[in-house]
């Protein structure tokens, strides 16, 4: 009787691996926003004397968010399906 063999172990590989898949999944999560808020601050704030983001820079960054976030959701889509 090997003690690789017996269910309370496989029960705790599943749960190890779960568990990194977790982490694996917010490690992604955390670069793909970093990534986000780099790439549209630098594309969208041109003036950093002021306190607030000018009418223009605040539409930049919406439109970046929301194009960089549908193409995370397209390329996530893509994985899961496995294409």
């Amino acid at each position: 009787f090997l003690l690789e063999d017996h269910p309370d172990n496989m029960n705790m590989e599943q749960m190890m691996t779960q568990e990194q898949m977790m982490d694996l999944n917010m490690q992604i999560t955390m670069d793909m926003y970093t990534r986000m808020q780099s790439h549209c601050f630098d594309k969208c704030v041109l003036n950093y004397k002021e306190g607030e983001l000018s009418s223009g820079e605040r539409i930049c960054a919406e439109r970046c968010v929301t194009k960089f976030t549908a193409t995370a959701k397209k390329i996530n889509t893509k994985m899961q399906a496995g294409v």
